[in-house]
């Protein structure tokens, strides 16, 4: 649905502290997914990430340090997206385990 159409004139009459002029300036320049997830409240953004499909319920199990496992680390810096270090374990079937 258009943004005209979303919002119904709603926008230029309302008392908000975004000027209409200025919303439509971060309109033109962001991409659709963007704009309305961050001016629209409308779904999560799914820009900048690494697995889009990523869900923490069926991704994410806990799993126990094991000292007999080579451990690994990674760290995401962070310029983008927040910090991120995470500690990995690879067993003997390949299956990843994360800390």
């Amino acid at each position: 649905m258009p943004i005209k159409q979303r919002l119904s004139g709603r926008a230029r009459k309302a008392t908000g502290y975004l000027k209409i002029e200025d919303v439509l300036t971060q309109m033109r320049r962001s991409s659709r997914a963007a704009f309305e997830s961050e001016m629209l409240c409308l779904r999560p953004s799914l820009e900048n990430v690494v697995f889009a499909e990523f869900d923490s319920q069926t991704h994410i199990a806990p799993a126990d340090y094991n000292p007999d496992l080579p451990l690994y680390r990674a760290i995401d810096f962070g310029f983008v997206n927040p910090f991120v270090c995470l500690w990995i374990q690879v067993d003997g079937g390949g299956i990843v385990r994360g800390h």
